[in-house]
């Protein structure tokens, strides 16, 4: 019986040419193989990326319609008026969410990108809008409507820019990575600015302020300095340039006056509130009357004293920026 040797030398040249060279053609094959898998899957990997930074892009459409109806209900609450505009803002509103839902529905790459339950909850959400533009609509509920719909609206783009959050964490590609983590927190300021200035328009259409008021408006002004500094650690040298240039001055300017009057009526409302307490029966009025009854120096001391830091007071509250010419009228009556 021969050996394998043996047998293996009884082939043709043929043979022995094809046995020695199959391994290598197998490790051949195999290597290809597994780069066509490896560039298949760089492929899909840029696909995706692609169709998640055309998602953040499609749901920042989404927050910026919904903010802008929220800053048109809370006008058409406040004055019935630019009715005109606000229809068309819902008929933008409607439009934009149709589009977004029929790509969360159908879209096989979203079915990638988000969680089936974090689209059910967005859509439930939005199945709201229109008990909230009802009320909107309803001129005898106008405080609770205008309540309602921005905690409405607000909670529909903090939905969204969770959306948007986790679209951001699926970006690979390190370069439209850093580009979309850098409109993320853009989109963050914005949301915020919005919220801020529908927040200040109330307080000051109501005539109200206070110390809730205070710490609401410092938590916004809080929440866009920190994420404006999450876009300057991810935005390009070209972006971040472009944002000082003209994003920022016309978000300052916008923003600037309002700020400056409700920090004005705060600082108003503080030195009130230190005359209220100057002036009672614990300050100037008390010291009077032992004076009158008693005719010590202390309690005529205390008066001056009391008397001088009114007058210090007084001039402080005249200097405050938006003092109407009625309150300095009656400033020079007292």
């Amino acid at each position: 019986m021969k050996s394998p040797l043996q047998l293996f030398n009884d082939r043709t040249i043929q043979f022995k040419l094809g046995f020695v060279l199959l391994i290598p053609l197998m490790l051949l094959v195999y290597v290809t193989m597994e780069y066509l898998l490896l560039e298949r899957d760089r492929q899909l990997q840029a696909e995706l990326n692609v169709a998640t930074f055309q998602f953040i892009v499609k749901l920042d459409h989404a927050a910026h319609n919904l903010a802008l109806e929220r800053r048109l209900s809370a006008g058409f609450i406040a004055s019935r008026g630019q009715q005109q505009q606000l229809e068309l803002q819902r008929k933008k509103t409607n439009q934009q969410l149709s589009e977004l839902y029929q790509d969360l529905e159908q879209g096989e790459k979203s079915k990638v990108i988000f969680e089936h339950h974090e689209v059910v909850e967005f859509k439930l959400l939005l199945q709201k809008l229109d008990d909230i533009r009802a009320q909107i609509d309803r001129e005898e509920i106008g405080k609770q409507a205008l309540h309602n719909s921005f905690q409405f609206f607000s909670k529909a783009n903090a939905r969204l820019l969770y959306l948007i959050q986790e679209s951001v964490s699926n970006v690979s590609q390190l370069g439209l990575a850093k580009q979309s983590r850098a409109l993320y927190a853009l989109l963050g300021i914005k949301e915020r600015a919005g919220q801020e200035r529908g927040r200040l328009n109330s307080f000051f259409s109501s005539g109200k302020v206070s110390i809730n008021a205070s710490i609401e408006i410092n938590h916004y002004i809080h929440d866009q300095q920190v994420k404006l500094e999450e876009f300057f650690h991810h935005a390009t040298t070209e972006h971040a340039k472009h944002y000082r240039d003209h994003i920022a001055l016309m978000e300052e300017e916008s923003l600037r006056s309002y700020r400056e009057l409700f920090l004005s009526r705060m600082e108003k409302q503080e030195k009130l509130e230190k005359l209220r307490g100057l002036l009672g029966f614990g300050g100037m009025i008390h010291n009077f009357k032992n004076y009158v009854i008693r005719g010590s120096d202390g309690s005529r001391q205390k008066f001056e004293q009391n008397y001088s830091q009114v007058v210090k007071l007084l001039m402080q509250y005249r200097a405050l920026k938006g003092m109407s010419a009625e309150e300095l009228r009656l400033l020079d009556i007292v």
